[in-house]
């Protein structure tokens, strides 16, 4: 590192009563498939929306009605908002309600109910069982999932169906989502599984393997495996974990951990360290992209070779860990070298800098190693005089795509940040925000509108989620990712990010409220089955 498909669809109804300074749904609606959707839309006489994926999506609609306490700001409401979606929503629910949804005015003392986007009025409703079954939910079984966390209960003598009662009844309630299918590929610009089920990277990264720890950070305060057990319950189904080349070195002895605390690793070596992290996160149906994030532990290079590291050692590396990983399945990609820039150049065939080319020559190698991995490739800094964040820039993928031995295992990389990295000329701008979507996709959105290949974007993140510069960039690239189903990777889990902060707070405990209430309004379930479920109680953490 250097530098929300479907909103919800509220249903008129008569208020409740009010919560001061707090948001409260009355009720949740549990939809599965487009048909479905369509059904209910015509119920509530709402307009219907196309779902991205038609089978096992959820929609969740909440109405709500409250008053805004005197001290209320939009960051603080949205938060407890999504708090709310959070806890009353179980995690393998693919949420699609973005907290951006709402538009609270300038008078945040208003006494008055939000609006969405669409104009219709947050009310407070509930649901006839005659409606509930013209919305066709027993039909698809939602009636009888729902008998999990207290169907009769949400029934009751009314012949009314609250949900959001039997929500609260049983929080934990799960409907299964199937895990994917075999390897990963690609089609056009989504990633499926091997029965064509499109799949989305929703992921963070977890660093430290790429310096001079040798093993990734926080082991000092945290056991590893509690480690992987919050960053599967905040709801992120990969992980992806930098390593350096010189982890691979006999004199690169792991350091910074407390082995109080993390026995089983006393006397490993880094790369045993990481066959511990890739089959802990297999265990929990977590997925890892292995990021070549730096030659050696001192630093970044801008080509992805140096004096003391030459291409011939990053390929063999590569080559080296898609061996080793062929028969674990959560191993699922590779992120070739962490932000080529200048003097990295896109398509114009110097061997010592063209990044496109040394990006195919690795591929090729790795695929011919391991045929099952997708191969990541980030962009440069510059291209055709247009400048942009290191490993950012992929205008030259149009005119010079990369070509691998098996397209369909093509993946392309950016990494995006805001003000708190650097400041960069557009969030000065008289129309900032707007001029952002138009921005990202000049430089590698693209590739996914224009159905050329998938792009993940490999690293983006700040400090702030508010209304200032840094925040408004951050949540309005989270609905723009959300709307036009990009992978990503948020940076990072660490809070020690010096420029960005991380998902955990400074004590390596606590998670920032705020950030995972916005990146949960665009997670996609695990992608892998958990060996045995983890919650809270039995892991001893919390993702709040």
């Amino acid at each position: 590192m250097r530098r929300m498909g479907v909103e919800a669809g509220v249903a008129s109804g008569t208020p409740r009563g009010r919560l001061s300074s707090e948001f409260k749904a009355e009720v949740a609606l549990v939809v599965l498939g487009q048909k479905t959707l369509n059904e209910l839309a015509s119920v509530f006489g709402i307009r219907p929306v196309q779902m991205a994926q038609p089978k096992h999506q959820i929609v969740y609609a909440s109405a709500a009605n409250f008053e805004y306490g005197r001290a209320s700001r939009r960051e603080r409401d949205q938060a407890q908002l999504g708090g709310f979606v959070r806890h009353y929503v179980p995690r393998s629910f693919n949420v699609l309600w973005p907290a951006s949804c709402l538009d609270f005015g300038r008078d945040h003392n208003a006494r008055s109910p939000p609006r969405l986007h669409s104009g219709v009025l947050c009310q407070a409703a509930t649901m006839s069982r005659r409606q509930a079954l013209t919305a066709g939910l027993t039909a698809l079984g939602g009636l009888t999932a729902l008998g999990a966390f207290g169907a009769s209960r949400a029934l009751g003598n009314s012949g009314s169906l609250d949900l959001a009662a039997a929500f609260s009844a049983a929080p934990t309630a799960k409907i299964p989502t199937p895990p994917a299918h075999g390897p990963l590929r690609t089609v056009k610009s989504n990633v499926v599984d091997q029965s064509g089920r499109v799949v989305y990277l929703t992921g963070v990264s977890w660093f430290g393997m790429e310096t001079g720890t040798f093993c990734p950070h926080g082991l000092w305060v945290r056991n590893w495996q509690q480690m992987l057990d919050q960053i599967a319950l905040c709801g992120f189904n990969s992980i992806r974990l930098p390593y350096s080349n010189q982890l691979f070195d006999a004199a690169s002895a792991p350091n910074g951990i407390d082995f109080v605390k993390n026995p089983d690793l006393q006397g490993l070596t880094g790369l045993e360290i990481m066959d511990r992290v890739v089959r802990g996160a297999g265990q929990r149906g977590l997925r890892v992209i292995l990021d070549r994030h730096r030659p050696d532990a001192a630093g970044q290079s801008p080509l992805w070779y140096t004096d003391h590291v030459s291409e011939e050692r990053w390929i063999a590396d590569w080559v080296m860990l898609a061996q080793r990983y062929r028969s674990e399945p959560s191993v699922i990609g590779a992120d070739l070298h962490n932000e080529p820039h200048s003097p990295a150049t896109w398509g114009d065939g110097k061997v010592t800098t063209d990044w496109r080319l040394a990006a195919e020559r690795a591929g090729n190698a790795i695929l011919q190693a391991n045929p099952n991995w997708l191969i990541m490739v980030e962009g440069i800094d510059q291209y055709n005089g247009e400048g942009y964040w290191w490993g950012g820039n992929l205008m030259g993928a149009r005119q010079f795509p990369v070509r691998l031995k098996y397209p369909d295992k093509l993946v392309y990389s950016a990494h995006d940040y805001g003000p708190g990295v650097w400041g960069q000329s557009w969030f000065g701008a008289s129309n900032f925000p707007q001029n952002l979507p138009p921005l990202w996709h000049a430089q590698w959105g693209y590739l996914v509108q224009e159905g050329i290949a998938p792009v993940w974007i490999g690293e983006f993140g700040g400090r702030s989620m508010g209304t200032d510069t840094e925040g408004v960039w951050q949540r309005s690239l989270v609905t723009y990712l959300k709307e036009n189903r990009i992978s990503y990777a948020y940076w990072a889990w660490n809070p020690n990010s010096g420029d960005t902060g991380g998902i955990l707070e400074d004590d390596w405990q606590a998670v920032h409220r705020v950030k995972m209430d916005i990146l949960s309004a665009y997670q996609w379930p695990l992608l892998g089955q958990p060996a045995a479920p983890v919650s809270q109680a039995t892991a001893g953490v919390k993702c709040p």
